[in-house]
């Protein structure tokens, strides 16, 4: 493992280190200390200089990437060089001094090799967090994007003190449980929590909320916000060497969270071949779906819901998607998703999950800001094979929405119930089709006369025929109205006394609408 100034600071803290480390702490570069026995000829960024007093030159010459730890008190103006630069003055040996920097060395080294076990035997990730704890002297905390909790742990062995007692018993939770509703109330009208999710480094969350600080860092995956670690302030008082370690196990738990049998291992092993099949409408033994939904405790008639998941970024981050997908599964109470043409489709059974389909949005709306999701919901279903056509009911929506309503995060079917009728009707056919001829030779007359009949037709026809409203909306005198109507009648010549014409109509001008953003003008 490559340590630093800032991290072997901590470690000869007995030894009262003084000096400047203009770098961020948790950039890392030494590989191994040197002990000089004469001033280098040259530097390289990755060694640590072990040099004694006596063999500094007067003027600095280091470029500002070196390490240099001295042995004794510098020339002054070495303590305002542009490298990084501790001096211990104290009274022991140049390889006393090498011996405990050695031995530094061999102790993070083998924390990391001990992370990378974890990682290669497919461990649950706590163990990266517990193993973590000879360095980390505090509470860590693995939280996925949909406030669950990934892993909380603490060292066995510290003192209960006052603040641990209180940490305990409100904060520390089970690995795999939510945090409570009013906890996540509090936090998501937290600007400072809710700025969090921009940090790109290890940052401090000041924790007014909570009574203590944390050190957080965000992971991600293809640059995909799936995870934040936190090291919670309860113990020790955080210093530079906290902020490279959260680093370096942040970096690490990212690559347990973006390797796919870490994302999948509890999920039947043939849900994502029968969930293609349905989408790509292919018929599937109807053995092999009541197998797969036997094992989620799930029945082929419950009432089901189609959600989709979409990245509002325009880049290529499919590889996110299966950790973002694993960190709602407990939200949702589902493990029936796959990734699909680019997208998170997940299959929500509303009795598993407790819920009427109208509630869902408001729960899932934090993970959806928290990892710039938008969201599309079918309208509720009862038979899990016909997902094929609820997915498309989904997407369809999806595009509306996005067309529609482009800052939302999410879209229901119920909101744009018009538009996706209207949608299905253009999908086969050329608009000139669905509209009556009467319209039609309405709307030729307008263009011929420039009467604008036809928007008054409208406007009467949305105030349900209100003589009153349609005047005063129109903004014309009543018996102007009244010419206008018998002579848009003498025109359209259709009966509009029947609701059948009047649907047909109004229909009409949807269609009318739709077209006229895609294409222009009808």
């Amino acid at each position: 493992m490559k340590l630093n100034l800032n991290i072997l600071k901590e470690d000869l803290k007995d030894l009262k280190p003084e000096g400047k480390l203009p770098e961020a702490p948790w950039i890392l570069r030494l590989e191994y200390p040197a002990a000089c026995t004469a001033y280098p000829a040259s530097f390289q960024e990755n060694i640590l200089y072990l040099l004694t007093a006596d063999l500094l030159p007067d003027t600095p010459d280091i470029p500002e990437n070196i390490s240099v730890l001295c042995l004794g008190k510098p020339p002054g103006i070495w303590k305002r060089t542009a490298c990084s630069f501790l001096f211990l003055d104290h009274s022991i040996s140049l390889l006393v001094l090498f011996n405990r920097v050695t031995r530094a060395f061999a102790r993070y080294q083998k924390w990391e090799s001990q992370l990378q076990d974890i990682l290669d035997q497919n461990f649950p990730l706590h163990e990266m967090a517990s193993c973590s704890h000879c360095l980390i002297r505090n509470g860590i905390y693995l939280q996925g994007p949909s406030f669950r909790v990934m892993t909380w742990t603490l060292p066995e062995d510290a003192e209960d003190t006052p603040l641990l007692q209180y940490y305990r018993k409100n904060y520390l939770l089970p690995d795999f449980s939510t945090l409570p509703a009013d906890v996540i109330n509090m936090l998501i009208s937290d600007f400072e929590y809710n700025q969090a999710i921009e940090a790109d480094e290890p940052s401090i969350y000041s924790g007014s909320l909570y009574g203590f600080r944390s050190l957080y860092y965000n992971i991600r995956v293809n640059n995909v916000f799936v995870a934040r670690l936190c090291i919670d302030e309860v113990i020790s008082p955080f210093t530079d060497r906290d902020f490279a370690l959260i680093k370096v196990l942040g970096d690490y738990l990212g690559k347990g969270l973006s390797t796919e049998r870490v994302c999948s291992f509890n999920r039947p092993k043939d849900l994502d071949t029968i969930l293609h099949n349905l989408l790509l409408h292919r018929l599937i033994p109807e053995k092999k779906i009541s197998r797969v939904l036997d094992s989620c405790g799930w029945g082929v008639n419950d009432p089901y819901l189609c959600l989709i998941l979409k990245l509002k970024t325009r880049e290529d981050n499919s590889a996110a998607l299966e950790p973002l997908a694993l960190s709602l599964t407990q939200l949702l109470s589902s493990e029936c998703y796959t990734i699909y043409e680019g997208s998170i489709i997940f299959i929500c059974n509303l009795t598993r999950l407790g819920m009427e389909d109208g509630q869902l949005p408001a729960h899932i709306l934090p993970p959806l800001r928290d990892n710039l999701l938008t969201a599309a919901f079918s309208s509720v279903y009862y038979d899990f094979k016909e997902l094929y056509y609820y997915y498309n009911q989904a997407k369809i929506i999806f595009q509306i929405g996005t067309q529609k309503n482009p800052t939302r995060w999410y879209f229901r079917f119920e909101d744009y119930l018009t538009d996706y009728l209207i949608f299905k009707l253009k999908e086969k056919n050329v608009p000139g089709v669905l509209i009556p001829a009467g319209l039609q030779r309405l709307l030729e007359y307008d263009r011929k006369k420039g009467s604008g009949y036809a928007d008054l037709l409208r406007i009467y026809l949305e105030k349900e025929r209100n003589i009153a409203e349609t005047i005063r909306v129109a903004y014309m005198h009543r018996n102007t109205f009244l010419y206008r109507i018998r002579k848009i009648q003498e025109i359209l010549q259709m009966d509009l006394d029947q609701s059948d014409v009047r649907l047909a109509l109004q229909i009409a001008f949807h269609i009318m609408d739709s077209t006229n953003k895609e294409t222009g003008p009808y």
